[in-house]
């Protein structure tokens, strides 16, 4: 990824777009649709790419405080 680049991804429940190198450009927000209005705005705003990263499964899993073998925390 170059410098500005935007990535929209989901998060431990939350989608957010990262901002290669612009930390400070982050942010979160609760739809995807909205993340990706705004990632993409803030791409072209930049001169910038936009990426969306594959879901992660294993994002939503520990988000929820499940473990590797699928018991919740109570459980293991």
């Amino acid at each position: 990824m170059a410098e500005g680049d935007v990535t929209t991804k989901l998060k431990r429940g939350h989608w957010e777009n990262s901002v290669e190198g612009r930390p400070e450009l982050s942010s979160g927000f609760t739809t995807k649709d909205e993340a990706l209005q705004r990632g993409q705005s803030l791409a072209a705003e930049l001169g910038t790419q936009h990426t969306v990263a594959p879901y992660d499964p294993e994002d939503e899993r520990n988000a929820f405080g499940y473990d590797e073998a699928g018991a919740t925390p109570d459980e293991a």
